[in-house]
């Protein structure tokens, strides 16, 4: 099926659920909290949120395979995924009018971040991520958090650290 100029194609691993993405997202980031962590098996994951205005066209469009789309809620979320390949496909948050999917399944499209949100439930490989965008505790004051940046249990231990140093000192 072709999809318009400015929409991006998406699908999930065995292709029988075929989404649009069509505009900018409200945000991109990176995702660390457990709930999203513990469903794709990783440290965190990559977002894209869009509003989701069921009195307007929605930016993310089922095109093929709704058949094949199941859903559980968790995390004040309700996840969509496929039941044939088990492909996290998009979410839809109620509570706030929010609906995000994952830019890793968007053919073309240029993932742009601008922060990590949840860091307070990461773990302490923050330590290793220094690409300098903002590390939330949970979200910014724009998306109904504290916007409260988080030190990492590393940091707050380096920082009270006598010695400071990272490997033991040759003798």
């Amino acid at each position: 099926m072709e999809t318009p100029a400015g929409t991006f194609r998406a699908d999930c691993t065995c292709g029988k659920v075929v989404f649009a993405v069509t505009g900018e997202p409200l945000a991109q980031f990176y995702c660390h909290c457990t709930d999203c962590s513990r469903y794709h098996s990783t440290h965190y994951v990559e977002v894209l949120v869009y509003p989701d205005k069921p009195d307007e066209e929605s930016h993310i469009r089922l095109l093929e395979g709704e058949q094949y789309v199941n859903c559980f809620s968790s995390g004040g979320q309700v996840r969509h995924f496929c039941r044939e390949c088990g492909t996290a496909v998009f979410n839809k948050k109620e509570s706030s009018g929010m609906m995000g999917t994952f830019p890793v399944l968007l053919d073309g499209f240029k993932f742009q971040p601008t922060m990590h949100l949840y860091c307070s439930q990461s773990k302490s490989y923050l330590k290793g991520i220094t690409d300098g965008l903002p590390k939330f505790k949970d979200l910014p004051t724009e998306l109904g958090g504290t916007g409260e940046f988080a030190v990492a249990k590393w940091q707050r231990e380096w920082s009270n650290s006598p010695t400071r140093c990272a490997s033991p000192v040759p003798k």
